[in-house]
């Protein structure tokens, strides 16, 4: 039997405001070229912040340890399962940011060279 937990559900008006649900914001506007209302659907603020969480631990230092490609892998089936689940209709400007958040982070990533092998010194370096 499914019941509704009191202090998580609630009635929303959909023409007063916008309101997030499943990880979605619904938002209604008046489209400017044929004067009608529209329901906007995107990805909520609280969706993008998850995204951007999730891929500083998959990219964080506690990683470095892990192979490049093991690291890779993971961020990718992540944010394919994200962008697959957040691709339904006005998610194009979520999108833009998304990916710019990710080709900083994974170029930063990249460019400390987490994951590749240990650059070790030779048993008598520094030794005189």
């Amino acid at each position: 039997e499914l019941k509704l937990h009191e202090g998580k559900s609630r009635v929303v008006d959909a023409r007063e405001g916008s309101f997030d649900f499943l990880g979605f914001t619904f938002e209604r506007k008046r489209n400017f070229k044929t004067a009608r209302v529209i329901t906007l659907v995107k990805p909520s603020r609280k969706s993008e912040q998850q995204f951007r969480d999730e891929v500083r631990g998959l990219t964080s230092r506690r990683s470095h340890s892990t192979p490049q490609q093991e690291v890779l892998e993971r961020v990718n089936r992540y944010v394919r399962g994200w962008v697959n689940y957040f691709h339904v209709h006005n998610s194009t400007r979520v999108f833009a940011r998304q990916r710019f958040f990710l080709e900083q982070r994974m170029r930063k990533y990249l460019q400390t060279g987490a994951g590749e092998r240990p650059i070790t010194r030779p048993a008598d370096c520094g030794r005189v």
